[in-house]
């Protein structure tokens, strides 16, 4: 083959190589690396309480039940709630806004409840039983529920997110990150 002849074509060749590679999406990549944060930035709490309950009768003594159990709480991201529209891209500046933190998972085993035998009395007339002791649990339960809003535990989650995030999302060249979280 004539040299001059391939100049041409090797230069038609470095122009389609250079011009016509297609440009890597960042777009998608910040999208599956913010999601796999969002993954990884649940956090779980376990919480303790003392379950009590007392009867009283009139001519005898009370009976008391004294437990104390444990509700184990999934906080994180709905990752049904995210997507593509949560990030904004502007040259090197990003945006990402994660949906609200939610409750994942609720978890309120029996096996991690224990009875205080120490100061749990039933007496001959007055007893405690197997229905009242289920009721003082399932009051517990909900008043864990009930006071989740009160402890500010998404705060956790939202740190997780942007301590794993930032860092990320600059190691793919954006010189300015913004992550907001919405709110319930």
């Amino acid at each position: 083959m004539n040299l001059p002849r391939c100049i041409p074509l090797l230069m038609v060749l470095a122009f389609l190589v250079v011009f016509g590679c297609k440009k890597t999406d960042t777009r998608a990549i910040a999208f599956a690396k913010v999601k796999e944060v969002a993954k990884i930035s649940f956090v779980e709490f376990d919480l303790s309480k003392v379950v009590y309950a007392e009867r009283k009768k009139w001519l005898t003594s009370d009976a008391t039940f004294i437990a104390k159990s444990e509700a184990t709480v999934s906080l994180g991201f709905d990752l049904s709630k995210f997507d593509a529209d949560c990030i904004k891209i502007d040259g090197t500046i990003i945006t990402v806004t994660f949906p609200p933190v939610e409750m994942i998972n609720f978890s309120y085993p029996a096996e991690k409840l224990q009875l205080v035998n120490k100061y749990t009395q039933n007496v001959f007339w007055n007893r405690i039983s197997v229905e009242n002791q289920e009721e003082a649990l399932r009051f517990a339960e909900k008043d864990i529920r009930d006071r989740l809003s009160e402890i500010d535990l998404t705060k956790k989650v939202k740190e997780n997110a942007r301590a794993f995030l930032e860092p990320i999302l600059n190691d793919l060249g954006y010189s300015e990150v913004y992550i907001k979280i919405d709110s319930l």
